[in-house]
């Protein structure tokens, strides 16, 4: 008998290896970008950390890039010139927002899903595709009839307006791309390809200053050509896993509408919540010039917040693929243990981050850009609110493709921001927009809180840890005291810590003991 079972499994063994050996030789390039250890949970864990320090050195350059870009854009142009780069910019993303970005996230729902199951993410990369060719037709057809509009109430300068929808169209493929690369686990490409496109940037305006072409039209375009490189490098990147081009499965198309409608009302929504409205808001009260200063600090906190964001991408795909594997029960662990000491620590930097910048604005950008420095804060408090959206409750319902989710908070944060918009703009100016914004993003956090932790069985004390910057931020728009702020934050931080202290270790431990932290369980004390 025991002759017999050894004789299977040699048999069973040499059937493996010779289907792996028909794999590869049919297909050689997708063994080497399409590693199997990639499509599991494990590799997720494993290779966390790495690809976290990658995002992270990636952004920390990104974002000296975008800073060094932002900071010649306000020299060669002045407020009212940056401010108009601005406006540019925020119709973009409102099209973007309103006609394409409710489909974004089905790519890489469904595309980490194929790629975990085979390896590749062609049919919905072009699934996707063939949703999105049809409203940028009707975008481009239409454009006569919304675009003009849109260039009076932000004022654009005539010369410029075309720059919004070509911005529009570029960055709506480029939005493509990234989200193919986060489908396909390759977080690290996607960091490497954000920081190129803001290299590029840069390079772009040094040269047209060198040439003394600086003007809103000349940089306007350089935040068109950057992007639109990159979007080619990163196609060149994914091509043994989207091609050859595939018709997508009629079911798999139904599963992107089914997963994406409910996205439409939130997109819709997003666009009243986000700094596209605040910037018709400013324009209409105060100036563009204010909208270049508020635009300054947005800037800033939004670059801060992507650090969130590749949290919450790398989360997605892990939980995604323990999906796969029937094991959501560690996303309800995560949601109970390791969330909230991730947004208490979040919500400190978010602090330390407004105190520096306080002293660091008006010696970079100039007294102009003075006032940005106290918008800054409340700013810094509403990241500290997104922060367990993104890390945490964003990944958890997109996996469970519950988008009603997003759609209802965003009907909230909304309504919340474009009533506080229009009571608080008019008598306190900027920092009224500021405090509308982490009105309407606390809102919508709430929210998500509620509804994820009814979708899965787990509770978390992650809002109480967004209180530091939070309580901060309150003090510094009371009076104007930046080092007040920062201590009434820290010493907030601190008492949460102590008395959230058990916890903490508890999610530190977890951490170590799934081998993501191991160094840090030496430090700890044993209970």
């Amino acid at each position: 008998m025991h002759q017999l079972e050894q004789a299977n499994k040699r048999l069973i063994s040499k059937t493996v290896t010779a289907s792996s050996d028909r794999a590869s030789n049919m297909y050689p390039e997708q063994k080497t970008l399409s590693d199997h250890t990639r499509q599991s949970a494990a590799w997720d864990i494993r290779s966390g950390r790495k690809n976290f320090a990658v995002l992270v050195m990636t952004q920390i350059a990104g974002a000296a890039f975008s800073f060094f870009a932002t900071w010649l854009a306000t020299r060669f142009l002045q407020a009212d010139g940056y401010g108009a780069i601005a406006a540019v910019l925020a119709a973009s993303q409102l099209v973007a927002l309103i006609t394409v970005e409710w489909t974004s996230v089905a790519l890489w729902r469904y595309g980490c899903e194929e790629f975990v199951d085979s390896g590749r993410i062609a049919k919905a990369f072009w699934a996707r595709f063939i949703l999105l060719v049809p409203t940028l037709l009707i975008v481009v057809a239409t454009s006569t009839w919304w675009l003009a509009p849109i260039a009076r109430w932000l004022e654009i300068p005539p010369k410029a307006q075309a720059l919004v929808l070509t911005h529009f169209l570029v960055m709506t493929l480029w939005v493509h791309v990234q989200r193919a690369l986060q489908a396909a686990k390759l977080p690290h490409i996607q960091g490497y390809l954000l920081a190129f496109e803001r290299l590029l940037l840069v390079g772009l305006v040094v040269a047209l200053g060198v040439a003394g072409e600086t003007s809103v039209v000349s940089i306007g375009l350089s935040y068109v050509a950057a992007p639109f490189l990159t979007t080619i490098t990163g196609v060149w990147q994914l091509r043994s896993l989207i091609l050859p081009i595939v018709w997508p499965d009629p079911a798999l198309l139904r599963s992107i509408m089914t997963f994406s409608l409910p996205l439409i009302p939130y997109s819709l929504m997003a666009s009243f919540s986000g700094n596209q409205l605040d910037a018709f808001f400013i324009t209409h009260y105060l100036s563009v010039a204010a909208l270049g200063v508020y635009s300054l600090a947005y800037a800033l906190s939004g670059i801060l917040m992507q650090l969130p964001t590749h949290v919450g991408s790398l989360l997605l795909q892990f939980f995604i693929t323990v999906h796969v594997h029937g094991e959501t029960d560690r996303v309800s662990h995560f949601l109970r243990d390791l969330l909230p000491p991730l947004t208490l620590l979040w919500s400190t930097g978010c602090a330390l981050f407004a105190a520096t910048n306080w002293y660091l604005l008006p010696l970079i950008f100039g007294p102009q850009f003075q006032e940005a420095r106290t918008v800054l804060w409340p700013l810094m408090a509403a990241a500290a609110l997104r922060g367990p959206w993104l890390m945490g409750f964003s990944p958890a319902f997109n996996f469970k493709s519950a988008t009603y989710v997003a759609t209802l908070g965003g009907l909230i944060s909304a309504l919340i921001n474009v009533v506080l918009n229009f009571l608080l703009i008019p008598t306190f100016g900027l920092i009224g927009c500021a405090w509308a914004t982490t009105a309407a993003y606390g809102a919508a956090t709430l929210t998500g809180a509620c509804l994820t932790y009814a979708l899965l069985p787990s509770r978390s004390w992650a809002i109480e840890a967004t209180l530091p910057v939070l309580l901060g931020a309150a003090y510094a728009s009371w009076r104007p005291d930046n080092a007040g702020a920062l201590v009434v934050s820290i010493s907030a931080a601190v008492f949460i810590a102590l008395r959230r202290r058990s916890h903490i270790v508890a999610g530190v431990r977890a951490l170590a003991n799934a081998g993501v932290l191991s160094p840090v369980l030496k430090l700890l004390p044993n209970h």
